[in-house]
């Protein structure tokens, strides 16, 4: 699973970079590179017990919230976490269960950014006090 993940990834970010575009080309200078995303996966609770099926996890960081997953027998997968600019890269992670009303619970865990070199897969267990 994580050597496809990464395989997906190295092509999509290959296509992207392969792209010519006169009018970027010209104002690339004022772009940085792209950051190198964060994949979340593992296990999740809610008072101790596997998370139910269905049940939707974001990450939210700085001012950003991230695209939703939904969890499967116990787990979440394809958290994906992409910090845009350098104020990302200084703030934390925090994961939270979200409800249908946009209710939610935050997890005990978060997780510190960094600036990465490539993709990165995190195999995170995440618990929860509550549903929302």
């Amino acid at each position: 699973m994580k050597f496809l993940l990464t395989i997906l990834i190295s092509i999509s970010m290959l296509l992207i970079s392969c792209s010519v575009d006169d009018e970027v080309l010209k104002t690339s200078d004022d772009l940085a590179p792209p950051a190198f995303p964060y994949v979340f996966m593992g296990s999740a609770y809610v008072n101790g017990e596997p998370i139910k099926e269905g049940t939707v996890i974001r990450a939210s960081f700085g001012k950003s919230i991230s695209n939703p997953a939904d969890t499967l027998n116990g787990r979440y997968m394809n958290l994906i976490v992409v910090p845009e600019n350098e104020e990302d890269v200084s703030e934390k992670i925090f994961f939270e269960i979200v409800d249908a009303s946009g209710n939610t619970s935050k997890s005990r865990e978060e997780y510190k950014i960094e600036v990465l070199k490539e993709p990165s897969i995190v195999n995170l267990v995440l618990n929860f006090t509550k549903y929302p």
